[in-house]
């Protein structure tokens, strides 16, 4: 190869992907954050060592499979797949208080809780299977009383919806698709508004091509909303990709990390859903979304299952980020966890490890 053969095969390569990186930015119609913001880059990295909590009257059969902590000023609620789905304890003590949220199909039962918020006295939850929302009277619940009232169904949220979450007058949803990615709705039934964009798509031409049916499976998402900041955002289980929504102008920012989108994998002659195990779980609180992250390969996690060997559950790295989807920094925790909530006022992350006796844990930072 000649000189000038080498110069213009370089100069092919700069302006090939010059214009690759400019149609990506077109096509997604927003600004994926490269510089100094990506995962993966020089950020601030924090180990934390974890410590038990333990809690009155401890009684390990109030945490079948937990799966979520949250924290409501004196309350701490963790989800469950007990019968009674939701624990509730004061908070910081953890001094159990009541079980809520009885699974079935009679009356004053829910078949499941895709999300839940204490707003005033009411402990509202979320059931995706009716798309409705119901609520506990919270001075019942200490009383005794266990009377669950239905609020309203909201059958304009359409399918396939991957995750919600609301406050005391919104409902944010996340769609599995290509016409319309976000929709707020006032919880009063009215203003419903549709984002003017999908799905991102990834144009690295890394992914396999993947067919429709996959999309929902593989575009599951953890979401959050911080109605009186007007934010949401959601990251993917099975993929590197969390979206930062401004509900009120419909706007959207992205961060693709180094895990990249969510994908399939092949093995032998069989197709999986998901080459990575992705973010376990996202909150906003003082400003900042904090995004629970694995990171782990998939296959191999398969691989060390059929050889006996126990693969932890959860993520142990903790994305902070600001609404701008700059990572500001990371904390490596010593375990992992599936669930984790910020107690800013104490510095301290509250989280679920389900691998673990010590299954409610902390983390100074």
């Amino acid at each position: 190869m000649t000189m000038t053969d080498m110069l213009w095969r370089s100069l092919r390569i700069s302006v090939s992907l010059a214009i690759f990186v400019s149609a990506v930015s077109w096509t997604v119609s927003l600004a994926l954050l490269v510089a100094g913001c990506r995962p993966g880059q020089d950020v601030k990295v924090t180990d934390l060592v974890s410590e038990p909590i333990h809690f009155a009257g401890e009684d390990s059969l109030l945490f079948r499979f937990p799966s979520k902590i949250r924290i409501f000023d004196t309350l701490a609620i963790v989800q469950t797949r007990n019968d009674e789905m939701l624990q509730i304890f004061r908070y910081p003590e953890f001094e159990y208080q009541a079980s809520l949220g009885r699974r079935g199909r009679g009356a004053g039962e829910i078949l499941g809780i895709s999300a839940f918020e204490v707003i005033g006295d009411t402990l509202s939850l979320m059931e995706m299977a009716s798309k409705s929302i119901y609520g506990y009277s919270l001075r019942d619940v200490f009383d005794a009383r266990k009377e669950l009232s239905s609020i309203r169904a909201y059958r304009e949220l359409r399918d396939p919806l991957l995750s919600c979450d609301f406050g005391e007058s919104d409902i944010v949803s996340v769609y599995a698709s290509s016409d319309s990615r976000l929709s707020v709705m006032s919880r009063d039934g009215s203003g419903l508004r549709n984002s003017s964009y999908g799905m991102l798509e990834d144009k690295t031409g890394v992914s396999e091509k993947i067919p429709p049916e996959y999309l929902p499976t593989l575009w599951q998402s953890v979401l959050a909303y911080d109605a009186g900041a007007g934010v949401a955002a959601s990251a993917t289980m099975l993929g590197d990709v969390i979206e930062i929504f401004d509900v009120s102008d419909m706007s959207r920012k992205a961060v693709v990390g180094p895990g990249g989108f969510p994908n399939v994998y092949k093995d032998g002659a069989s197709v999986s859903v998901g080459r990575i195990d992705g973010y376990f779980d996202i909150v906003i609180d003082d400003a900042r979304i904090y995004a629970l992250y694995s990171g782990a390969d998939r296959k191999e996690q398969s691989r060390l299952n059929r050889g006996g060997e126990d693969v932890p559950y959860g993520g142990d790295i903790v994305r902070v980020y600001d609404f701008g989807g700059t990572l500001l920094e990371e904390y490596h925790l010593d375990r992992h966890v599936c669930s984790i909530c910020i107690d800013s006022p104490l510095s301290m992350i509250v989280a679920i490890d389900s691998n673990s006796e010590n299954i409610i844990c902390s983390f100074k930072f």
